[in-house]
């Protein structure tokens, strides 16, 4: 049984929630959201660089 705080006639009882669960889901879909919608499109533009513009000159 659950240790609900319940008012002393016994009549109605409440349940607190807690919001760790909730904020974890909310703070996961926001990253699949962020990454399926924002660093994927990004990091595949920068993969079609040639790669010379990836190197360093080290000329000096």
């Amino acid at each position: 049984m659950f240790n609900l705080p319940c008012s002393p006639d016994c009549e109605s009882c409440t349940l607190v929630k807690d919001g760790y669960y909730i904020v974890g889901t909310v703070c996961v879909v926001a990253g699949l959201i962020m990454l399926l919608a924002y660093i994927k499109p990004i990091v595949q533009r920068l993969e079609r660089y040639p790669k010379q513009m990836w190197r360093l000159n080290s000329d000096k």
